[in-house]
C-alpha cells in the first residue's frame, strides 16, 4: 500500500502523489488489506528515519504517541521494519494537538523549549 491518499509529505514532497493498493487480486481479504495499510504507513515512516541517519542521526528507540500508539500490530510492524525497539507513549490523546500548542508556546515565549521543565 502506498499511504499517499492526501500527497506525500516528507521526505518527497509530492502533493500530487496518489495512495494505492500494489498487486490485490480477488484472493486478498480484508485483513490483507489492512495489514497492508499498517506495513505502508511503517515503511514510509522507515525512509524517513534512513533520512535522518543519513544526516548523521543517530536513533537507537522509536517513540511513538497518540491514538496510532495503541495498536499493538502496528508497532510490532514498526520494530520487525526499523529493527529497534518502539516506546509507546500513552500519555496524551490528542498528541498533535497538544504538540502544536507547545510549538506555539515557545514561539510566543510562554516555554523556552520543547522539555517544558522552564
Amino acid at each position: 500500500f502506498l499511504p499517499y491518499l492526501m500527497g506525500e509529505r516528507s521526505p518527497y514532497w509530492n502533493p500530487d502523489a496518489k495512495g494505492a493498493f500494489i498487486g490485490l487480486t480477488l484472493t486478498h481479504k480484508k485483513e490483507h488489506l489492512i495489514r497492508s495499510v499498517l506495513e505502508g504507513i511503517a515503511f514510509n515512516l522507515k525512509i524517513i528515519l534512513d533520512a535522518f541517519e543519513e544526516q548523521g542521526a543517530r536513533i537507537e528507540e522509536v517513540r511513538v504517541i497518540g491514538g496510532g500508539a495503541r495498536g499493538r500490530v502496528l508497532r510490532q510492524i514498526m520494530a520487525d521494519v526499523y529493527g529497534r525497539k518502539i516506546l509507546s507513549l500513552l500519555l496524551v490523546e490528542e498528541a498533535t494537538s497538544l504538540g502544536a500548542a507547545i510549538a506555539g508556546g515557545i514561539g510566543t515565549g510562554i516555554f523556552k523549549d520543547f522539555s517544558l521543565t522552564g
